[in-house]
């Protein structure tokens, strides 16, 4: 799933007419990693927990953990094809199913409503919430190869607004392009 290494890598900080390159910062540099797809990183992880006995379940949404004393032992299913009245509303409705196990791995994303019952559950908090952005990619196809990283901070983005924009060589004629801004702003025009 691994695409290729990172051997060059760029910064720059641009405004609406010019740019600058700036020295990566270190939380930043990547030299020695790899671009990957995280969709192919998740379906190759997955082949591999599976091939090692582990019980992998997409597309089964869940609604709450299982907990005995202090530990969590699984979760429970959401009931599925059920009308408003909480009635079966088709023949393929399925009541809630408990699934256990002596390990439960929650994948669902920093905000998922098991992710954060668990928290909860364990009084694990901060003075500091995380902050939260939105990113959205492209896959172009390109007629020269990409030879490096580029992530770019500024325009068009406002001073207020953290965020940037990125650049991953995915292949010789693909390139993934990609802009993030954080959801702390406060003027959404």
């Amino acid at each position: 799933p691994f695409r290729r290494p990172v051997t060059k890598e760029s910064v720059y900080v641009l405004t609406e007419s010019r740019s600058f390159r700036i020295p990566t910062p270190p939380t930043m540099k990547n030299h020695g990693n790899h671009v990957a797809s995280i969709c192919e990183i998740v379906r190759w992880l997955g082949e591999k927990a599976e091939g090692l006995g582990v019980n992998v379940f997409p597309g089964f949404p869940v609604d709450s953990l299982l907990v005995e004393g202090n530990d969590v032992v699984g979760v429970r299913t959401v009931p599925s094809g059920l009308g408003r009245d909480g009635e079966p509303a088709t023949d393929e409705a399925m009541p809630a199913v408990d699934l256990t196990a002596r390990v439960t791995v929650l994948s669902e994303g920093t905000r998922g409503p098991l992710t954060q019952a668990w928290l909860d559950w364990q009084g694990v908090g901060s003075d500091n919430p995380q902050i939260y952005a939105l990113g959205v990619k492209e896959l172009w196809e390109v007629s020269e190869p990409l030879d490096r990283i580029v992530h770019t901070m500024g325009w068009p983005l406002p001073s207020d607004a953290f965020g940037g924009s990125f650049l991953y060589p995915m292949a010789d004629d693909l390139v993934a392009l990609g802009l993030v801004v954080g959801l702390d702003y406060a003027d959404a025009r």
